[in-house]
Protein backbone atom coordinates (compact mmCIF):
# COMPACT_ATOMS: atom_id res chain seq x y z
CA UNK A 1 0.00 0.00 0.00
CA UNK A 2 2.70 2.10 -0.43
CA UNK A 3 2.06 2.83 -3.46
CA UNK A 4 -0.42 5.30 -2.92
CA UNK A 5 -0.82 6.03 1.10
CA UNK A 6 -3.73 7.54 2.81
CA UNK A 7 -3.97 8.44 6.47
CA UNK A 8 -6.75 6.95 8.41
CA UNK A 9 -10.68 7.52 9.32
CA UNK A 10 -12.30 5.46 11.85
CA UNK A 11 -15.94 6.25 10.76
CA UNK A 12 -16.06 3.52 7.96
CA UNK A 13 -18.63 0.41 8.94
CA UNK A 14 -18.76 -1.40 5.47
CA UNK A 15 -18.41 -0.64 1.97
CA UNK A 16 -20.11 -2.61 -1.16
CA UNK A 17 -18.81 -2.80 -4.67
CA UNK A 18 -20.33 -3.22 -7.87
CA UNK A 19 -19.13 -4.38 -11.36
CA UNK A 20 -19.98 -5.53 -14.01
CA UNK A 21 -18.55 -6.45 -17.61
CA UNK A 22 -18.05 -4.04 -20.95
CA UNK A 23 -19.95 -5.45 -23.48
CA UNK A 24 -18.45 -5.14 -27.11
CA UNK A 25 -19.36 -1.56 -29.41
CA UNK A 26 -22.54 -4.55 -30.93
CA UNK A 27 -23.77 -5.20 -27.54
CA UNK A 28 -22.82 -9.29 -27.29
CA UNK A 29 -21.03 -10.29 -24.26
CA UNK A 30 -16.99 -10.36 -25.12
CA UNK A 31 -15.71 -14.04 -26.50
CA UNK A 32 -13.34 -16.11 -24.10
CA UNK A 33 -9.54 -14.71 -24.06
CA UNK A 34 -10.91 -10.82 -24.51
CA UNK A 35 -9.67 -9.09 -22.24
CA UNK A 36 -12.17 -7.29 -20.16
CA UNK A 37 -12.21 -3.63 -17.63
CA UNK A 38 -14.77 -4.35 -15.02
CA UNK A 39 -16.82 -1.26 -13.88
CA UNK A 40 -16.35 -0.53 -10.38
CA UNK A 41 -18.68 1.34 -7.90
CA UNK A 42 -18.33 1.76 -4.65
CA UNK A 43 -21.73 1.81 -2.55
CA UNK A 44 -21.87 2.83 0.96
CA UNK A 45 -23.64 0.19 3.54
CA UNK A 46 -23.92 2.69 6.02
CA UNK A 47 -21.16 5.10 6.11
CA UNK A 48 -19.37 6.10 2.56
CA UNK A 49 -15.70 5.49 2.03
CA UNK A 50 -13.48 7.51 0.73
CA UNK A 51 -9.96 6.27 0.18
CA UNK A 52 -7.80 3.92 -1.94
CA UNK A 53 -8.38 0.36 -3.13
CA UNK A 54 -6.10 -2.14 -4.00
CA UNK A 55 -7.80 -5.91 -6.03
CA UNK A 56 -5.51 -8.71 -6.18
CA UNK A 57 -7.45 -10.79 -8.89
CA UNK A 58 -6.04 -14.42 -7.94
CA UNK A 59 -6.41 -18.04 -9.82
CA UNK A 60 -9.88 -19.69 -9.24
CA UNK A 61 -10.10 -21.44 -5.93
CA UNK A 62 -6.69 -20.45 -4.81
CA UNK A 63 -4.19 -17.32 -3.86
CA UNK A 64 -1.85 -17.88 -6.30
CA UNK A 65 -1.60 -14.00 -8.18
CA UNK A 66 -2.80 -14.14 -11.04
CA UNK A 67 -2.32 -10.69 -12.17
CA UNK A 68 -3.49 -8.00 -13.85
CA UNK A 69 -3.46 -6.55 -17.52
CA UNK A 70 -1.17 -3.39 -17.42
CA UNK A 71 -0.21 -1.23 -20.66
CA UNK A 72 -1.15 -4.41 -22.61
CA UNK A 73 1.17 -6.81 -20.88
CA UNK A 74 0.64 -9.75 -18.00
CA UNK A 75 2.05 -8.38 -14.56
CA UNK A 76 2.19 -8.01 -11.32
CA UNK A 77 0.98 -4.67 -10.81
CA UNK A 78 -2.64 -4.57 -8.98
CA UNK A 79 -5.31 -2.97 -9.64
CA UNK A 80 -6.11 0.64 -7.69
CA UNK A 81 -8.75 2.91 -7.49
CA UNK A 82 -9.46 6.01 -5.48
CA UNK A 83 -13.00 6.28 -3.91
CA UNK A 84 -14.08 9.58 -2.52
CA UNK A 85 -17.91 9.67 -0.76
CA UNK A 86 -18.67 5.98 -2.18
CA UNK A 87 -18.07 6.35 -5.69
CA UNK A 88 -14.69 5.41 -8.16
CA UNK A 89 -12.91 9.05 -8.53
CA UNK A 90 -9.88 7.59 -10.45
CA UNK A 91 -8.84 4.64 -11.94
CA UNK A 92 -5.21 4.58 -11.08
CA UNK A 93 -4.82 1.40 -12.39
CA UNK A 94 -8.03 -0.04 -14.01
CA UNK A 95 -8.09 -3.62 -13.61
CA UNK A 96 -8.24 -5.72 -17.06
CA UNK A 97 -8.70 -9.16 -17.23
CA UNK A 98 -9.35 -12.19 -19.53
CA UNK A 99 -13.18 -13.68 -18.99
CA UNK A 100 -13.28 -16.20 -16.60
CA UNK A 101 -13.06 -17.35 -12.85
CA UNK A 102 -11.13 -15.37 -10.05
CA UNK A 103 -10.49 -15.10 -6.71
CA UNK A 104 -10.53 -11.34 -5.77
CA UNK A 105 -8.54 -10.16 -3.15
CA UNK A 106 -9.34 -6.41 -1.71
CA UNK A 107 -7.40 -4.36 0.24
CA UNK A 108 -8.19 -0.72 1.09
CA UNK A 109 -7.20 2.24 3.08
CA UNK A 110 -9.43 4.95 4.29
CA UNK A 111 -8.56 8.13 4.30
CA UNK A 112 -8.12 10.32 6.78
CA UNK A 113 -10.31 13.60 8.34
CA UNK A 114 -8.01 15.81 9.59
CA UNK A 115 -7.78 15.80 13.55
CA UNK A 116 -9.84 12.23 13.33
CA UNK A 117 -6.67 9.80 13.48
CA UNK A 118 -3.17 9.75 13.99
CA UNK A 119 -1.35 10.48 10.22
CA UNK A 120 2.40 9.35 11.08
CA UNK A 121 1.15 5.49 10.77
CA UNK A 122 3.36 2.88 8.54
CA UNK A 123 3.80 -0.22 7.80
CA UNK A 124 6.15 -3.35 6.25
CA UNK A 125 4.80 -4.07 2.53
CA UNK A 126 4.50 -7.19 1.64
CA UNK A 127 6.40 -8.41 -1.68
CA UNK A 128 4.50 -9.57 -4.36
CA UNK A 129 5.13 -11.50 -8.08
CA UNK A 130 3.21 -13.52 -10.39
CA UNK A 131 2.12 -16.69 -9.38
CA UNK A 132 2.92 -16.23 -5.56
CA UNK A 133 0.58 -17.45 -3.08
CA UNK A 134 -0.59 -14.76 -0.84
CA UNK A 135 -1.31 -15.99 2.02
CA UNK A 136 2.48 -16.20 2.74
CA UNK A 137 3.04 -12.67 2.61
CA UNK A 138 1.81 -10.18 5.41
CA UNK A 139 1.56 -6.71 5.78
CA UNK A 140 4.12 -6.06 9.00
CA UNK A 141 4.38 -3.42 11.48
CA UNK A 142 7.48 -1.40 11.23
CA UNK A 143 9.63 -0.46 13.73
CA UNK A 144 10.81 2.99 14.64
CA UNK A 145 14.25 3.67 13.41
CA UNK A 146 17.41 3.29 15.78
CA UNK A 147 18.08 1.31 18.81
CA UNK A 148 13.93 2.14 19.65
CA UNK A 149 12.27 -1.19 20.48
CA UNK A 150 8.71 -0.21 19.55
CA UNK A 151 7.00 0.37 16.67
CA UNK A 152 4.24 2.44 14.36
CA UNK A 153 0.63 2.53 14.41
CA UNK A 154 -1.16 1.32 11.39
CA UNK A 155 -3.39 2.42 8.55
CA UNK A 156 -6.76 2.11 8.38
CA UNK A 157 -7.04 -1.15 6.55
CA UNK A 158 -10.27 -2.58 5.89
CA UNK A 159 -10.63 -6.22 3.41
CA UNK A 160 -12.72 -8.76 1.81
CA UNK A 161 -12.24 -11.78 -0.53
CA UNK A 162 -14.52 -13.24 -2.91
CA UNK A 163 -14.75 -15.64 -6.05
CA UNK A 164 -15.75 -13.96 -9.09
CA UNK A 165 -16.80 -14.85 -12.65
CA UNK A 166 -15.76 -12.09 -15.18
CA UNK A 167 -17.92 -11.24 -18.00
CA UNK A 168 -20.82 -13.06 -16.76
CA UNK A 169 -21.38 -11.66 -13.25
CA UNK A 170 -21.58 -8.54 -11.66
CA UNK A 171 -19.71 -7.90 -7.96
CA UNK A 172 -21.15 -7.26 -4.94
CA UNK A 173 -18.77 -7.43 -1.97
CA UNK A 174 -18.42 -6.00 1.61
CA UNK A 175 -15.14 -4.20 2.90
CA UNK A 176 -14.27 -5.47 6.87
CA UNK A 177 -11.88 -2.72 8.92
CA UNK A 178 -9.21 -5.47 10.20
CA UNK A 179 -7.56 -3.09 12.59
CA UNK A 180 -8.51 -1.24 16.10
CA UNK A 181 -8.22 1.71 17.25
CA UNK A 182 -7.54 3.24 20.56
CA UNK A 183 -7.28 7.08 22.24
CA UNK A 184 -6.10 8.22 25.19
CA UNK A 185 -6.87 10.92 27.40
CA UNK A 186 -4.63 11.52 30.10
CA UNK A 187 -5.82 14.15 33.09
CA UNK A 188 -5.50 15.25 36.80
CA UNK A 189 -7.76 13.21 39.35
CA UNK A 190 -8.48 17.17 41.04
CA UNK A 191 -9.53 18.38 37.90
CA UNK A 192 -6.44 20.91 37.59
CA UNK A 193 -3.94 21.84 35.20
CA UNK A 194 -1.57 19.09 34.40
CA UNK A 195 2.02 19.88 35.77
CA UNK A 196 3.70 22.29 33.84
CA UNK A 197 6.99 20.38 33.99
CA UNK A 198 6.27 17.94 31.39
CA UNK A 199 7.95 18.20 28.58
CA UNK A 200 6.59 15.28 26.74
CA UNK A 201 4.21 12.14 27.00
CA UNK A 202 4.43 8.75 24.96
CA UNK A 203 1.83 5.78 25.13
CA UNK A 204 2.56 2.19 24.71
CA UNK A 205 0.38 -0.70 24.31
CA UNK A 206 2.35 -3.94 24.02
CA UNK A 207 0.95 -7.33 22.93
CA UNK A 208 0.16 -6.08 19.26
CA UNK A 209 -0.14 -8.98 16.63
CA UNK A 210 2.87 -8.19 14.40
CA UNK A 211 1.24 -8.21 10.75
CA UNK A 212 -2.31 -9.55 8.83
CA UNK A 213 -1.86 -12.41 6.75
CA UNK A 214 -2.50 -11.10 3.14
CA UNK A 215 -5.11 -13.22 1.81
CA UNK A 216 -6.82 -14.02 5.00
CA UNK A 217 -7.16 -10.27 6.83
CA UNK A 218 -6.58 -11.98 10.25
CA UNK A 219 -4.12 -11.09 13.14
CA UNK A 220 -0.86 -13.41 12.39
CA UNK A 221 -0.09 -13.09 16.17
CA UNK A 222 3.67 -13.80 17.66
CA UNK A 223 5.98 -11.74 17.73
CA UNK A 224 4.07 -9.65 19.74
CA UNK A 225 4.58 -6.05 19.24
CA UNK A 226 4.69 -2.93 21.75
CA UNK A 227 3.21 0.26 19.29
CA UNK A 228 4.25 3.57 20.67
CA UNK A 229 2.37 7.08 20.02
CA UNK A 230 2.68 10.37 21.33
CA UNK A 231 -0.24 12.21 23.55
CA UNK A 232 -0.62 16.13 22.80
CA UNK A 233 -1.44 18.66 25.60
CA UNK A 234 -4.57 20.73 24.76
CA UNK A 235 -4.11 24.37 24.99
CA UNK A 236 -5.64 25.07 28.40
CA UNK A 237 -3.28 22.10 29.76
CA UNK A 238 -6.21 20.44 31.48
CA UNK A 239 -5.35 17.03 29.24
CA UNK A 240 -3.03 15.14 27.11
CA UNK A 241 -4.53 13.28 24.21
CA UNK A 242 -3.90 11.64 20.94
CA UNK A 243 -5.89 10.95 17.52
CA UNK A 244 -7.31 7.93 17.12
CA UNK A 245 -3.91 5.56 16.46
CA UNK A 246 -4.65 2.38 14.55
CA UNK A 247 -2.98 -0.91 15.54
CA UNK A 248 -3.14 -4.18 14.09
CA UNK A 249 -5.28 -6.59 16.93
CA UNK A 250 -3.95 -8.05 20.06
CA UNK A 251 -3.60 -10.41 22.71
CA UNK A 252 -6.04 -10.46 25.28
CA UNK A 253 -5.78 -7.98 27.85
CA UNK A 254 -2.84 -5.80 26.47
CA UNK A 255 -0.47 -4.17 28.76
CA UNK A 256 -0.70 -0.26 28.38
CA UNK A 257 1.40 2.39 29.74
CA UNK A 258 2.25 5.78 29.71
CA UNK A 259 5.15 7.47 29.99
CA UNK A 260 5.86 11.20 31.51
CA UNK A 261 9.45 13.03 30.52
CA UNK A 262 9.65 16.12 32.69
CA UNK A 263 11.85 19.14 31.64
CA UNK A 264 14.52 18.06 34.32
CA UNK A 265 14.85 14.69 31.80
CA UNK A 266 13.62 11.92 34.35
CA UNK A 267 10.43 10.22 34.08
CA UNK A 268 6.94 8.56 35.53
CA UNK A 269 5.45 5.97 34.26
CA UNK A 270 1.78 4.47 35.01
CA UNK A 271 0.94 0.66 33.76
CA UNK A 272 -1.81 -1.32 33.91
CA UNK A 273 -3.53 -4.14 31.53
CA UNK A 274 -6.67 -3.60 29.55
CA UNK A 275 -9.73 -5.63 30.43
CA UNK A 276 -10.54 -5.79 26.76
CA UNK A 277 -9.01 -6.96 23.97
CA UNK A 278 -8.06 -4.86 20.70
CA UNK A 279 -9.91 -6.92 18.25
CA UNK A 280 -10.40 -6.25 14.26
CA UNK A 281 -13.15 -2.84 14.31
CA UNK A 282 -13.07 -2.00 18.05
CA UNK A 283 -12.20 0.97 19.07
CA UNK A 284 -11.63 1.76 22.66
CA UNK A 285 -11.23 5.32 24.38
CA UNK A 286 -9.25 5.04 27.64
CA UNK A 287 -8.92 8.02 30.46
CA UNK A 288 -6.21 7.83 32.88
CA UNK A 289 -6.71 10.21 36.04
CA UNK A 290 -2.93 10.60 37.40
CA UNK A 291 -2.26 12.21 40.66
CA UNK A 292 0.92 14.45 41.95
CA UNK A 293 3.54 13.43 38.79
CA UNK A 294 6.00 14.11 41.86
CA UNK A 295 5.42 11.65 44.08
CA UNK A 296 6.50 7.96 42.03
CA UNK A 297 4.45 6.26 44.59
CA UNK A 298 1.26 8.21 43.74
CA UNK A 299 -1.26 5.52 42.22
CA UNK A 300 -3.32 6.71 39.68
CA UNK A 301 -7.65 6.87 40.19
CA UNK A 302 -8.13 4.29 37.17
CA UNK A 303 -8.42 4.10 33.27
CA UNK A 304 -12.28 4.26 32.80
CA UNK A 305 -12.37 2.62 28.94
CA UNK A 306 -15.54 3.57 26.70
CA UNK A 307 -15.84 0.78 23.91
CA UNK A 308 -17.64 1.14 20.33
CA UNK A 309 -20.99 -0.91 22.22
CA UNK A 310 -20.37 1.93 25.17
CA UNK A 311 -19.39 -0.75 28.12
CA UNK A 312 -17.28 1.22 30.35
CA UNK A 313 -15.00 -0.48 32.78
CA UNK A 314 -12.65 0.71 35.75
CA UNK A 315 -9.40 0.19 36.18
CA UNK A 316 -6.40 0.63 38.11
CA UNK A 317 -2.45 1.10 37.16
CA UNK A 318 0.57 1.28 39.19
CA UNK A 319 2.70 4.51 39.57
CA UNK A 320 6.35 3.89 39.62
Amino acid sequence: MNKLTFPLLLSLAGVALLSGCKKESNGSTPEPGTLVTPRIAALEETLSFSGALEIYPCKAGTTLYYGNYYNSQLSFVDAMYTIANGDVSTALRPMTLPIGEYNMIYWGVSQAQQGVSYAAGAVRDPSISLNQDLSTQSYTLRKYSGSDTTYYPVYDFVFATQPVDIGSQDIAVTLHRVVAGLSVVLQKDDNTQLDSEIASINAMVGGVSNGLNFATGEATGQPWRTVRFPLSLSDDNMTASNPVVLLFPTTENPPLKVVLTLKDGTTRTYRSTLANTLSANTKLTVTINIGTIFDSETEAGGFEVNQWDEKTETITPTAE
